[in-house]
């Protein structure tokens, strides 16, 4: 599972002889096996990614050489190495990594009561937040997509409920409230993707269920109603059969 090129070398999960799931490699003329560094015990690598000519993913270690929880992990070719983030026995969890200005976005909890928030890694020493959009709580940001130089992604600010996001590098704002009233107010926007110059996305207002949208850099619109439904408030009558 997770499979990801890097380096000529396609790298995914995999479970072999052993039973623990660990990071294998591939290439034609060698064939499938277990990538080097295995010692490090990191196990159920998921979610990598190739960044900066090192592979990066979250894996797990809960015993010897040492326990530090569900962390980030860097492969060198040679070496599987974990940046301990939430220092200890405990997990900071990262994940939906994605590439945007030079740096390695992803979300992540950092220390305890500090929730899942953006991080960053420019490849050297240890990733920081990039941005706290609910302090004491988290925004668990995802759904990343890169549109018009500025990174979107769906977050939960405990004001406006789950909605359209965007950061431009230095700060994190909202990009759009489509469902007003409130943090119970969520239009939760999904699948972003660029397209022609726009932005599309998965979303509800509330009312029609949830339908394609769009967003140009100031407006959020409903681009298609392609599911009608006479039941306001509910959206998606084939739920309902």
């Amino acid at each position: 599972s997770y499979p990801a090129v890097c380096n000529g070398k396609l790298y995914f999960c995999a479970s072999g002889p052993g039973g623990a799931s660990k990071l294998w490699q591939y290439e034609p003329a060698s064939g499938a096996s277990l990538a080097p560094g295995s010692a490090s015990q990191a196990s159920l690598p998921q979610e990598m990614v190739a960044y900066g000519n090192q592979l990066y993913f979250r894996a797990a270690r809960f015993g010897a050489p040492g326990n530090i929880g569900i962390e980030l992990w860097k492969f060198d070719g040679t070496n599987q190495t974990p940046l301990d983030m939430f220092a200890g026995t405990g997990s900071s969890y990262p994940q939906h990594f994605i590439e945007y200005n030079g740096l390695l976005y992803f979300n992540a909890c950092g220390t305890t009561n500090q929730g899942t928030e953006l991080w960053r890694y420019n490849g050297a020493g240890m990733p920081t937040e990039a941005a706290r959009i609910y302090p004491n709580n988290g925004s668990s940001p995802e759904q990343f997509a890169i549109y018009d130089g500025q990174l979107y992604f769906s977050a939960y600010d405990g004001v406006h409920g789950r909605e359209l996001w965007r950061y431009n590098g230095s700060s994190a704002s909202l990009a759009a409230d489509i469902v007003p009233g409130g943090q119970y107010s969520s239009s939760n926007p999904n699948g972003l993707t660029v397209y022609n110059g726009t932005l599309y996305f998965c979303a509800t207002d509330g009312v029609h269920g949830y339908e394609l949208w769009s967003f140009d850099g100031t407006h959020a619109q409903r681009v298609a109603e392609i599911n009608p439904t006479p039941d306001p408030g509910n959206g998606d009558t084939f739920l309902m059969d």
